[in-house]
């Protein structure tokens, strides 16, 4: 029973001494950025610029394409049930379209058929 207390004894040493050198190297967070008084405006995450939904005119005669685009917030499986197509017809449409604007933007003039 003695030496279990005096290994628990030293335990505690160890701990003690551990944490000690472990304060030591911490360095406090207004150390690094002192407070400036100033607070944020809280927004909620839907009225964030970057979560906003745009909505854009498109030069394409494909009727998927303008619909994709003017209803942006339309799942793919949406539009596929509303032109009655399966979802992987409208991918491939709307992949092509965008492929074909990035080869334009490249100055590729490569048409995907």
């Amino acid at each position: 029973m003695k030496n279990e207390i005096k290994d628990w004894i030293n335990d505690l040493k160890q701990l003690k001494r551990l944490d000690e050198i472990y304060k030591k190297g911490i360095i406090e967070f207004n150390n690094y950025f002192p407070y400036s008084g100033k607070v944020e405006e809280y927004k909620e995450e839907g009225k964030w610029e970057k979560n906003k939904i745009i909505n854009k005119e498109v030069d394409s005669d494909d009727p998927i394409v303008k619909f994709y685009f003017k209803n942006c917030d339309y799942t793919m499986g949406e539009i596929a049930k509303f032109f009655n197509l399966s979802d992987s017809c409208v991918r491939v449409r709307i992949s092509k379209f965008l492929t074909n604007q990035k080869n334009k933007k490249n100055g590729k003039n490569i048409k995907n058929e």
